[in-house]
């Protein structure tokens, strides 16, 4: 394909009509098998090989492989297996045979990309393109590369042209890079899932605290950054250090990483790298006896025996890690048993693979041998030797791993295939509806059906490719368990593996985990221990997120989580609790039935009930001696009740009450009990509820409680007659509707005809308990329970009741009995405690929900900062529990303040919230209340005109149409609210259009609900109307009324929310007992394996049923239950949006709901959002704005968790990520950028040429040399002249070369340090100046002998200063500092240096004095050099200037010693560079003072005076002197 030239166009022999030609050829260890397609495979057979010399003087050679491997050879033979399979296979690619060509890539890139292109362009020199194409065929697909880094080179060629690659082995994460490789494919998990993977495991064992060490190449470098990333995105833990392993065995490295190990505090390491790797630093671990880590291996290493030693055991036991997947493969092992080599293709290559697995395992050569074979003693190979009589790693197929992938990668080609051959013509997938075919097959058509493929294999694993080209993955979870007799057992202890619905699942039996510790449970690896609830979290400056501090919390403060960022107030009237972790109410002080006094006095009160007497009696005497003692009583009630502090006085109060109560009973009823007594009288008439109701005979009866009425009035209980009933004043249709259907239908509940028993609970909970018993007790004074039940017969099931508080009351009795109840609109999240109600279930869903699905839509607008606003009830109560508790959780947010809406119209209360929600920072607010709270709350936010909030609803109130008024909208417009899931349910509209009144019976209670209705929409009356009724005007209903006629919201069925649920509520029902009503006898769940069944059916029975109901609405929801009694979640989400022309619309704007697998998801159309502002833009709604890069954050003290100021990084640390906890220091080198983001490279200082002080310094250097130069020119053109010659010339010559090397000498202290001008530069200046110095000592000492000398008997004094004693001892003196230099360089050696202490952010390099003391001692030796000549030209300094220059030599030492002596406290106190400066400066300014002082008088006088350059002037002033 790639290497071919192809000459139609050029040949023209019919036969070569369309001719490809190799370019060139490989010779490689292969295997083929002819078929109608073949596909390619490469796999490793060989350990290494060997490339020839590649002179390219001739044709290169082709390399050798060596070092047979078996196992790599079993993974060949697991392909040539799988494609004997598929052509095996009738069903698979039938009338076809596949064929395959394989290749070794001997572990070399080189080899493997040969193979590969080998493969796809065919082996023969000539290929004839015709249906019966000679030669090898080339392939359509390759499955391979194993290794990561070959199959980036070779999918890289491949992808040009879509051959699509399927590898087995190659888990670098990079592959999954579709635009890099279009046509890569795996049936090896990607490393970023085993990342997962393993974070997954530890998040199992708790182990947040963990050491990473990863190989330095492709695979573990692409490792360690997918576990950064992976580990801070999870929030599972921390790294506590991460170290790269060295490519090679470097000991200084790896006994660094050891330390690294010991020193840190996580008990766990986690190893991504090869076995050779491994290796290495476990030969490290064993010497620095390394134990007690819990160790964590990738793939890579998980099941290689070479680990597997006794040495190493000690260390490696228990190690848990992540496996490849293993699969069993039918009948593999017989294939391999049977194979035999081709005796007719022995050759180095082609058919070779067979052979050399024979000959490796046989020890024994195949004719013609190698020369000497024979002669060696070496066997010929027959190939009739038998498999089973060696032991061999071929047969041992105990433990398939990659050999599995190998069999799933073969399928995936094949199965690709056969959909692309299956397509019709006409409808395929590629240009013009075409479809593949075998005449024309191209590898790219397999691409399009490989990343559709989807087959289970016979082991039961699911093999499909994502949009990456990744299957499915799965790893099994090993553990080396440390047997007793010293063998090691990799044991299989689980598996973690990732479906398209619920994310990565671990699965893992710790039992059979084997832990190398002494308490033979798992390590605890974390670097803070968690804060327990009434704690919070500090975190530790400078380290990870893992590490903290817990503070408890402060008084009134509570945190009722573990790690607890932040303590929350408890609210006005609670207080923290002794441990911290809860609000407990305060205590409170009042007269208690639970205390003695309490007691007493309340049963005294109850001994004082009575029951109502006849009212006939004569009583007046008795009222008067009761008034008597009651007057009495409150008389002395005055002063003790004042008198009397706290509860005391509630007590005296109560006494007086019940003394004056006691009184009044015993003076008034006394007698009258007497009388009842001796003449009882007894009442047998039963007590019954009057209720609105309605009612319709079946098989079985399904009971409802609804609100159809608003309120309703209670009459005066004074209990002197028969309690009246209450009258209600203010949505049945849809049960009555839904069982109708249901009734209608024949697949559901069968011959089984369903009725109902339907209420009004007048929003009472009295009414509502009143109406569930009715139902579950029947209606009538008696009930005959036989199959022709008389009355109205108990229901089995109820639907409602619609409010939460009401359904809390009800269902708390109704579970005790089982009776299952269904809500279709009670949402407290305290009915999912199923020990409290354990057959309540609902088709709404819960308020925990609820609060997720409204923390979705913060988090979605990035609104971390909110107000909460709740009812003081149940609703909002336990709604208010979940959101403090969820939201912190989540990471959503915080809640600015938190409010309970008061029950009644409370002003002051009312005011004091709006005033919070004014002066808060927070814009948005969430209120959990029913509408009646809202209504009172909307009056008082007008009143103090409070804009530009944005309001959250909950299902009580979004669709409510109280608020939807003009008056309201510039406050709630563009509010965003959670309500019920609307659904549709045909027919209804008809079904409500066809109902019509009951003209038979009109009455009150029973049946009534459709005619009071009616009465309610015609404004009529049926007959009897009430007294009055028609001679005010008003009509009878004749029930002939038309409902079109009339405008009613009954009939408008485009909003059906609560309806909706009804519907699934009864079904829910329906479907329950069908299934119950299908049971076989016999296999039934109930007691004896018996079912239910009509005649004996029980409503408990039903529960068994409804907790395992699941089906689908007509309007395509899934409807079934959680363990709580829960179903399936699904909210939408609704805006108010304000019209132009006035008018609100409630518009669905996106949906939110919970799946099994993904947990909660949020749908949401922004570009349909109205937002209530000028921007018309969302609002930001954040305590404080996100900490840009550069600065962390710190939280403000008493504030939540989401208020925090900025802080810059101080100098030398930075942030390169939004809202930074920490920031993180620089390394060593470095410093931080300007806007402390990045770390920069530190800048540089040294004394440098290119600055204007190196430049003058050098300059000043430069100039004193030539002036060196020059005056030692002057005097060796004057040499003869009596002024150069005076006190020995050879001196002043040696002099000015000594200066000269002075200014020369302090050019090594310009430039960078490097070491030999770090060693030179203080020994050329020291010797440079002991030089100079002990030539002007010797000068003035021949001064001062030569005095000496011109004085009687002084002659002898000369002979110790000749010219050889003067040389001698300058260089005497001369050597001494040579050899402190050389001791100096030897023991301690001054050497470059990196020095960071001056400066924070700069490195100056300098140079290490390395001793001070030589540095000391050649200062002090030349100091007192020049101290001893001073001294001495000191003493001559009065001599004649004829005889001297004592003068000049003492002026020149002062000048040196005032130059040296100023340069220590300026040397030591300057930094960097300067430092240099001023010992360059010293050595300038020394040199250029004996310069001048010894050498300026005599140029003036040689090049000014030269009448003074004469022995007779020198003499002259001597003799005037």
């Amino acid at each position: 394909m790639f290497l071919y030239s192809y000459f139609s166009s050029v040949v023209t022999s019919p036969l070569l009509s369309s001719i490809c030609r190799l370019q060139g050829q490989f010779h490689l260890n292969e295997m083929h098998t002819a078929g109608d397609i073949v596909l390619g495979g490469i796999f490793r057979v060989h350990f290494f090989s060997v490339f020839p010399d590649l002179s390219f003087t001739s044709e290169p050679p082709q390399p050798t492989c060596h070092g047979f491997d078996v196992v790599g050879f079993r993974r060949v033979q697991t392909m040539a297996f799988t494609i004997d399979e598929i052509n095996r296979n009738s069903n698979l690619l039938p009338n076809m045979t596949l064929g395959y060509s394989i290749y070794d890539n001997c572990v070399k890139l080189g080899i493997a990309f040969r193979a590969g292109l080998s493969a796809v362009s065919g082996k023969e020199e000539q290929i004839i393109l015709d249906e019966t194409c000679a030669g090898t065929p080339p392939v359509i697909g390759i499955v391979g590369n194993p290794f990561s880094t070959h199959s980036i080179a070779i999918s890289s060629v491949l992808g040009l042209y879509r051959v699509p690659m399927v590898s087995h082995s190659a888990t670098c994460s990079c592959l999954s890079d579709r635009q890099t490789f279009p046509s890569f494919f795996r049936t090896i998990p990607s490393d970023a899932f085993q990342v997962r993977a393993m974070i997954q495991i530890l998040k199992h064992f708790g182990w947040t605290w963990a050491g990473l060490l990863v190989s330095d190449d492709d695979y573990g470098l692409h490792a360690a950054r997918s576990f950064q990333s992976d580990l801070v995105q999870s929030g599972e833990g921390c790294l506590a250090y991460l170290e790269v392993l060295p490519w090679s065995n470097d000991p200084d490295e790896l006994r660094r990483i050891v330390d690294v190990m010991k020193k840190s505090t996580a008990r766990v390491v986690i190893v991504f790298a090869h076995d050779s790797y491994m290796i290495n630093l476990m030969e490290e671990v064993v010497r620095q006896n390394v134990t007690d880590l819990q160790w964590m291996a990738s793939e890579a290493w998980t099941t290689t025996t070479v680990l597997q030693t006794p040495d190493l055991m000690p260390y490696l036991a228990g190690t848990l890690g992540i496996a490849i997947r293993q699969g069993k493969i039918p009948g593999f092992r017989k294939f391999l048993s049977q194979m035999l080599p081709d005796l007719h293709h022995n050759n180095s290559y082609g058919n070779s693979m067979v052979n050399q697995f024979w000959e490796f395992t046989f020890q024994c050569r195949f004719t013609p041998p190698p020369a000497g074979w024979v002669d060696a003693g070496g066997t010929l190979c027959t190939g009739q030797e038998k498999l089973e009589d060696v032991e061999t790693e071929l047969l041992d197929v105990s433990n398939l791993r990659l050999e599995y992938n190998v069999y799933k990668a073969v399928y995936a080609l094949a199965y690709a295939l056969d959909d692309m051959l299956q397509c019709e013509p006409g409808r395929g997938p590629f240009s013009g509806h075409s479809c593949g075919n075998l005449k024309e097959l191209q590898p790219w058509q397999l691409v399009y059906y490989l990343e559709k493929v989807n087959f289970t294999t016979t082991f039961g694993d699911q093999v499909s490719f994502d949009e990456n080209g990744d299957a499915l993955p799965m790893y099994d979870v090993m553990n080396w368990r440390w047997l007793p007799d010293g063998t090691t057992k990799v044991q299989n202890v689980g598996e973690v593996k990732r479906s398209a619905f619920k994310g990565e699942e671990l699965t893992i039996d710790e039992d059979k985990i084997f832990w190398n510790f002494q308490s033979k449970k798992p390590p605890h690896s974390v670097c803070s221990e968690s804060c327990p609830p009434g704690t919070r979290m500090a975190r530790k400056k400078g380290e990870p997120v893992c590490c903290f501090d817990c503070i408890p919390c402060s008084e009134g403060k509570i945190s009722n989580g573990t790690d607890a960022m932040e303590c929350s107030s408890c609210p006005e009237d609670f207080w923290s609790s002794p441990q911290g972790d809860h609000c407990v109410p305060k205590k409170t002080e009042f007269l208690s039935y639970q205390e003695p006094l309490g007691i007493g006095l309340t049963a005294a009160a109850l001994l004082g009930t009575s029951r109502n007497l006849p009212d006939s009696f004569n009583e007046a005497k008795l009222i008067t001696f009761s008034m008597l003692i009651f007057c009495a009583v409150w008389v002395a009630f005055v002063p003790a009740y004042i008198s009397s502090p706290g509860k005391y006085a509630d007590t005296v109060e109560v006494f007086a009450i019940l003394a004056s109560s006691f009184g009044l009973l015993v003076a008034l009823f006394g007698p009258k009990c007497y009388i009842i007594l001796l003449r009882p009288e007894r009442n047998t008439k039963k007590g019954r509820f009057h209720l609105n109701e309605m009612h319709k005979a079946g098989d079985v009866v399904l009971g409802g409680t609804f609100r159809i009425h608003f309120f309703s009035v209670l009459p005066d209980l004074s209990f002197t007659s028969d309690p009246q009933q209450p009258t209600c004043h203010g949505r049945v249709q849809t049960m009555a509707f839904t069982i109708d259907e249901i009734n209608r239908n024949s697949n559901l509940l069968p011959n089984v005809t369903l009725g109902y028993s339907l209420y009004d609970n007048c929003v009472k909970l009295g009414i509502a308990i009143r109406a569930v018993l009715s139902a579950v007790s029947g209606q009538e004074e008696q009930i005959i329970l036989d199959e022709t039940c008389a009355g109205t017969p108990p229901v089995i099931g109820i639907v409602g009741d619609p409010f939460s508080a009401h359904s809390i009351a009800i269902s708390s009795v109704l579970g005790l009995y089982r009776v299952p109840m269904v809500s279709y609109f009670a949402t407290c999240s305290c009915l999912s405690d199923r020990q409290k109600y354990p057959s309540f279930f609902r088709t709404i869903p819960s308020d925990a929900f609820q609060v997720k699905a409204i923390i979705q839509i913060l988090k979605r607008f990035g609104w971390s900062w909110t107000g909460l606003l709740v009812s003081d009830d149940d609703y909002g109560l336990h709604a208010a529990r979940s959101f403090q508790s969820d939201l912190p959780n989540s990471g959503g947010g915080c809640l600015a303040y938190f409010e309970l809406l008061p029950w009644g119209n409370d002003p002051d209360k009312l005011r004091r919230i709006v005033d919070v929600m004014k002066k808060s920072t927070a814009r948005v607010v969430i209120v959990f209340a029913h509408e009646s709270y809202m209504m009172n709350l909307m009056e008082e936010v007008v009143r103090q005109n409070v804009t530009g909030l944005q309001w959250i609803s909950t299902e009580a109130w979004t669709t409510a149409s109280v608020f939807q008024t003009p008056d309201l909208m510039p406050y709630l417009a563009g509010t965003l609210g959670i309500a019920i899931r609307r659904g549709e349910i045909p027919g209804f509209r008809e079904f409500l259009l066809q109902m019509l009144p009951d003209l038979h019976h009109n009455n009150s209670y029973g049946n009534s609900m459709v005619n009071q209705f009616w009465e309610f929409t015609f404004q009529c009356r049926f007959a009897p109307p009430p007294a009055g009724w028609v001679e005010a005007g008003g009509t009878l209903c004749t029930g002939q009324e038309k409902l079109e006629d009339v405008e009613t919201e009954l009939l408008d069925v485009s909003d059906l929310r609560q309806e909706y649920n009804v519907y699934k509520a009864v079904y829910a029902l329906a479907y329950a007992l069908d299934d119950m009503l299908q049971c076989e006898p016999g296999r039934g769940p109930f007691s004896g394996h018996s079912c239910g069944n009509l005649k004996e059916l029980e409503p408990w029975q039903l529960v068994y049923y409804l907790e395992k109901v699941n089906f689908t609405t007509t309007f395509g929801d899934q409807v079934s239950f959680d363990e709580n009694g829960d179903v399936l979640a699904i909210y939408d989400v609704m805006n108010w949006l304000w019209l132009p022309d006035g008018r609100i619309k409630v518009q669905n704007v996106g949906e939110v709901k919970r799946s099994a697998f993904k947990g909660e998801e949020l749908t949401i159309d922004e570009n349909k959002i109205f937002w209530n502002f000028k921007s018309k833009k969302p609002p930001r709604s954040v305590c404080s704005e996100s900490c840009p890069p550069g600065t962390r954050m710190a939280r403000k003290r008493g504030k939540p968790v989401c208020c925090f100021d900025c802080i810059p990084c101080s100098e030398g640390e930075i942030s390169n990520i939004t809202n930074a906890m920490e920031c993180t220091s620089c390394p060593e080198d470095f410093w931080s950028s300007p806007q402390r983001d990045h770390c920069v490279p530190k800048k540089t200082e040294f004394l440098s040429y290119h600055e204007p002080l190196g430049i003058g310094l050098t300059a000043a250097s430069l100039l004193g040399t030539c002036m060196c130069a020059v005056v030692m020119g002057i005097f060796i053109y004057h040499h003869s002249t009596p002024i150069v010659r005076a006190n020995n010339s050879e001196l002043s010559f040696l002099l000015l070369v000594s200066l000269k090397l002075c200014f020369l000498c302090s050019l090594l202290f310009i430039g960078y340090p490097r070491l030999w001008t770090c060693q030179l530069r203080h020994a050329a200046f020291g010797i440079s100046f002991v030089l100079c110095v002990s030539c002007i000592l010797v000068k003035t000492m021949v001064v001062l002998a030569v005095f000496k000398a011109s004085k009687p008997g002084g002659g002898a004094s000369l002979k110790w200063f000749g010219v050889l004693q003067q040389r001698g001892t300058v260089i005497f003196l001369t050597s001494v500092q040579a050899a402190i230099c050389t001791a100096w360089i030897v023991s301690a050696s001054p050497t470059p240096h990196k020095n960071t202490q001056y400066y924070n952010d700069k490195i100056v390099y300098e140079c290490a004095a390395g001793s001070t003391i030589g540095f000391a001692v050649l200062l002090g030796y030349i100091g007192s050099l020049a101290l001893l000549s001073c001294l001495i030209a000191f003493i001559a300094r009065n001599l004649p200037d004829s005889f001297n220059e004592a003068n000049l030599i003492t002026f020149s030492m002062l000048i040196f010693c005032a130059v040296w002596v100023a340069f220590v406290p300026a040397y030591i106190s300057s930094p960097g560079k300067y430092a240099d400066a001023v010992e360059v400066f010293a050595i300038l300014a020394s040199s250029f003072g004996l310069l001048l002082a010894l050498f300026g008088p005599k140029c003036y006088i040689i090049l000014l005076r030269p009448e003074r350059n004469t022995k007779k002037a020198i003499m002259g002033r001597g003799i005037q002197t």
